[in-house]
C-alpha cells in the first residue's frame, strides 16, 4: 500500500499530487484529463485529497485496470460499483511510483 497527497492548486485550479522526493518538473505532477475526474469524485469537493493505492484487490476499493498504451503512458478503466466506468490516463507518475505500469491498482479514500 501506498498512501499519496493529492491537491487542487487554488490558482491554476490544477490538481497535483504531492511527491516530495520526485526531482523533475511540478508540471510532471499535473493530473490531467479524467483523472481530474476520479480526484474530484474523492475529493467531495474539497482541494485536497489523501488516496490509498494498492496493487491487490482491497475491499470497498476502486479498481483500475490498464487496458492500452497511449502517449508516454497508459490508460486504464476506472470501475465501482457506486460510480459509472469511465477511462484515464496516467503518465510517467505512476512509473515513477511503481518501477512500471501495473495491470491492475485498487484506490481507497483514507
Amino acid at each position: 500500500m501506498k498512501k499519496f497527497r493529492f491537491y487542487k492548486d487554488t490558482q491554476s485550479n490544477k490538481w497535483f499530487i504531492d511527491l516530495s522526493d520526485y526531482s523533475g518538473d511540478k508540471k510532471d505532477l499535473e493530473i490531467v484529463n479524467e483523472t481530474e475526474k476520479l480526484l474530484e469524485i474523492y475529493s467531495k469537493g474539497k482541494s485536497e485529497v489523501t488516496l490509498k493505492l494498492y496493487l491487490s484487490e482491497y475491499p470497498g476499493s476502486g479498481k483500475l485496470t490498464r487496458i492500452e498504451r497511449k502517449g508516454s503512458g497508459f490508460e486504464y478503466l476506472f470501475t465501482k460499483p457506486e460510480i459509472q466506468d469511465f477511462k484515464i490516463w496516467f503518465g510517467n507518475v505512476i512509473k515513477y511510483i511503481y518501477g512500471s505500469y501495473p495491470k491492475f491498482i485498487f484506490i481507497k479514500e483514507t
